[in-house]
């Protein structure tokens, strides 16, 4: 399942199936002989369009680029979950014998990750992937015959970086993977994964994006939504907020079911409803006759943020053609539906469970959360930019030093929180730890230009970055 944007306590899925990526193939490479450094200019050489990362080639290198909120983890959870249930149809992913995806936001702040040499790639796979630790004899061995076996298989392993952009190049065995060029690595006997499969995803601002993009290999954009697809996403969409309003209208008083069955169970139905319908296609109308908002729905986090907010209020949009939204005015109505929503369901900061507005009490509460959770937005990504990334999970601390230990503030909707692998005790075992991120990356960064505007800590530089991602 993928989860869509949405406020309050319900979460939003639909299967990965129904979820719909277009991808293009790209050639970089005469533009990238020229000297040509121009991401809009590498867009207009040779390229046609695949519904399908093609494996079946001689390379072993595969970059997949795409705007924020374009679907690039998506696709990655959508590939993974293809290969492990054995639905890889007519594609090309069963090739391969083993596959692996690192998040590289999940991992780059974990210590005994970043402690590991540049060799210990396969310690990595074992705990992040396979959930496993070394902390007896008899799980040392199962160790042992894991790296015989990527060994063994090297040609046939698949391993899927997500999110190059986001990377601070914490981790020795994740660079030396990444750019091997620039490892020590490449002097000495070479590492089993040199003859592994690699497919790396990015913005097309990830700092080191010119040498990702000269590594010989194919080379994929994630493109915008036709008129076609945009029309399945919609109704799709539009379907399962409908089935999340009426359950969370028929839930009270039922037992059959659990509200998670009740809204898995619902999008087994492949039609719409007369409504529904009607509505996906007013939505459609009014996104047709915008050209800024058509602009603003070719990623698919924002197409499902305009669902969402649309599926609340049907005229909140205009009629076709009146519609005054741009990126940043549809963030701001998104974080105010969530936080607002989450207060009235949790009756947070003194409200009472269910209520239909907040007090003013509450209000100047929300304004005061988001200007801290903003403050911490902008903290991460300045923090880190140094070093090309952005920092998306926070420790306990970084989140504390922010909004101290105000559980109400935690719960508007902005932050969740995560188990992460800490470092090894004393006796071997390794420690769970919580971390804190943001529903996205582009959440993140509206929040962040939040702090820099109401926070009272704006400078050039700080504009500058945000301005440029």
């Amino acid at each position: 399942m993928v989860e869509l944007p949405s406020f309050g306590l319900n979460k939003i899925r639909l299967p990965l199936d129904k979820i719909f990526v277009s991808l293009a193939l790209l050639d970089h490479k005469e533009l990238l002989d020229k000297g040509s450094n121009v991401y809009e200019e590498l867009l207009v050489a040779k390229k046609h369009a695949t519904n399908e990362v093609n494996f079946s080639t001689r390379f072993t290198y595969y970059l997949v680029e795409g705007r924020p909120g374009s679907g690039k983890t998506t696709l990655v959870t959508k590939m993974a979950a293809d290969w492990s249930l054995n639905n890889c149809g007519a594609t090309s992913l069963d090739l391969f014998a083993l596959v692996f995806v690192i998040r590289l936001r999940e991992v780059q702040n974990i210590e005994s990750f970043q402690k590991l040499p540049s060799s210990d790639l396969a310690e990595i796979l074992y705990s992040r992937c396979l959930k496993l630790s070394k902390k007896n004899e008899t799980e040392s061995n199962n160790f042992f015959r894991f790296e015989e076996t990527l060994q063994n298989y090297k040609e046939k392993v698949l391993i899927i970086i997500d999110g190059l952009d986001e990377y601070t190049y914490t981790i020795p065995a994740l660079n030396c993977l990444i750019h091997p060029d620039e490892d020590e690595f490449t002097q000495e006997e070479p590492q089993w994964f040199s003859d592994a499969t690699l497919m790396v995803t990015t913005r097309p601002t990830a700092e080191k994006i010119q040498d990702a993009r000269k590594r010989e290999g194919h080379h994929y954009e994630i493109s915008g939504f036709d008129s076609s697809r945009m029309k399945i996403f919609v109704n799709k969409c539009m379907s399962a907020y409908s089935l999340k309003n009426s359950s969370s209208d028929t839930a009270e008083g039922s037992t059959s079911e659990t509200p998670v069955q009740q809204r898995t169970s619902s999008f087994s139905s492949e039609r719409l409803d007369d409504t529904n319908a009607s509505d996906a296609k007013k939505l459609l109308s009014i996104i047709e006759s915008d050209s800024d908002l058509k602009a603003t729905c070719q990623t698919a986090y924002s197409l499902g943020m305009v669902c969402l907010l649309f599926s609340t209020d049907k005229n909140i949009f205009g009629e076709s053609g009146s519609s005054t939204i741009n990126l940043p005015l549809l963030y701001h109505k998104v974080i105010m539906c969530i936080t607002t929503n989450n207060m009235l369901q949790r009756g947070l900061f003194g409200g009472k469970k269910e209520e239909t507005e907040l007090t003013p009490k509450q209000e100047e509460k929300l304004m005061t959360t988001l200007t801290k959770i903003g403050s911490l937005a902008l903290e991460g990504i300045n923090a880190v930019s140094d070093a090309g990334g952005v920092q998306l999970d926070f420790a306990e601390e970084d989140v504390a030093s922010f909004i101290g230990d105000d559980q109400d503030m935690r719960s508007v909707g902005l932050l969740t929180s995560f188990e992460c692998v800490g470092n090894v005790d004393m006796f071997g075992r390794k420690k769970t730890i919580i971390r804190y991120t943001f529903p996205h990356l582009t959440i993140q960064e509206f929040m962040a230009a939040w702090g820099i505007v109401f926070g009272g800590n704006e400078t050039e530089s700080e504009s500058g970055t945000i301005a440029g991602k």
